[in-house]
């Protein structure tokens, strides 16, 4: 991305005004010296020599005109490159104050505080990246701390959720290890309460997987052409036995064929974990809305259900990975709770967005995704 230019004018005329004083000081000193030698300096130098080194008139003229007088312009040469000597070394040392102070500034920036970096009012504009660096470095930290408390709450939570399904699996395979007699009703509902057991400790695990995979890795999408409206009744039929296993309803409300170009595969399991969730949290005797529909931009899936209201600050947190393992979480809704981070995350590698809206028991989950995306058949998209 293209930077906007600083503005560096007053540091420039401070330069200037500082090297043109330098430059003048010395063309002065050049002037004032030419005219002291071809002025009234001769007769004091021969006068000076005769009084102090005892030389005849001749000698001391000798001296003065041959040694100085003829070689003025040698002279005047040395002591112009002198002079230029001094003017860089004057100069460097103007500018390598500046370095000073953009050095400390560096420092303040990599300080741990809320001081805003300070400069010269001549390196303002610098001052001011340097603050925007601070201030995204300090986001940064505060983001990495926070992304650290977050995979420490997701082992300490992930080996509680692991913990119970597998305490059942073990009790239930020692007591028909222990009771061989037991009578063959009873071995059967043991063995499918074990086999449950074992299919939501293999999802439990699958999913932290996953989010993992999606944390460290690149996503690959294989996009193909494909109807949404097809898909979200595949979904729906895919979760007909279960909603009616709990006592729900699911509908489907779809309009004219919604066209887009996605990874079927996971736009289908993004949409179907949203669906699980509605089945999870809503209430008995209650239907689940799936309905269809489109914008100018975007092709629009809703999935609306009834049962407690999501806070308003648990809202705009809910998709958030692990999230939902702190407070929010129970035994008996199951699961690990990534399920809605992941579709998330598989809904935005499309460059789509997912978003919630909860009042008064009705919960709704939006999905937009693009209308008639460019992009080839397999892509890479990086979360």
């Amino acid at each position: 991305m293209k930077t906007k230019k600083a503005d560096y004018s007053l540091f420039n005329r401070k330069i200037f005004y500082r090297v043109s004083l330098i430059l003048s000081i010395t063309g002065l000193t050049l002037f004032l010296l030419q005219k002291l030698l071809r002025g009234n300096f001769g007769p004091w130098l021969v006068d000076y020599l005769q009084e102090n080194f005892h030389l005849s008139e001749e000698n001391a003229f000798y001296f003065h005109q041959f040694l100085i007088r003829n070689n003025l312009l040698t002279l005047s040469l040395i002591v112009i490159v002198i002079s230029l000597i001094a003017v860089f070394w004057l100069y460097t040392k103007f500018i390598t104050q500046y370095f000073d102070e953009i050095a400390s500034g560096l420092d303040q920036m990599l300080e741990d505080s809320q001081e805003p970096v300070s400069l010269p009012l001549e390196l303002a504009s610098l001052a001011s990246k340097m603050n925007l660096g601070k201030q995204e470095l300090l986001r940064k930290e505060v983001a990495a701390k926070d992304a650290l408390r977050r995979k420490d709450d997701l082992v300490v939570y992930l080996a509680h959720d692991i913990r119970t399904p597998l305490t059942s699996i073990i009790g239930y395979l020692s007591l028909l290890e222990e009771s061989p007699d037991l009578p063959i009703e009873q071995r059967a509902k043991f063995t499918n309460i074990t086999l449950t057991k074992a299919y939501a400790l293999e999802s439990l695990i699958n999913e932290f997987f996953d989010i993992t995979r999606f944390n460290i890795h690149e996503v690959v999408l294989f996009k193909e052409h494909l109807d949404l409206n097809l898909l979200v009744a595949q979904l729906a039929d895919e979760f007909q036995l279960n909603s009616r296993q709990e006592g729900k309803e699911l509908l489907v409300e779809t309009t004219k064929p919604c066209l887009i170009e996605a990874d079927g595969e996971k736009i289908g399991r993004s949409i179907g974990n949203i669906i699980k969730n509605a089945l999870t949290y809503s209430q008995v005797d209650s239907q689940i809305l799936l309905e269809v529909s489109q914008s100018d931009e975007f092709a629009i899936v809703t999935c609306q259900n009834f049962g407690k209201t999501i806070p308003k600050e648990m809202q705009k947190n809910i998709f958030d990975k692990f999230y939902r393992l702190d407070r929010a979480r129970s035994a008996e809704t199951g699961g690990s709770g990534l399920g809605l981070a992941i579709a998330k995350d598989l809904i935005e590698a499309h460059q789509g967005r997912v978003s919630v809206a909860s009042h008064e028991g009705e919960t709704t989950f939006t999905v937009e995704l693009p209308l008639n995306h460019q992009s080839k058949v397999a892509e890479t998209a990086k979360l």
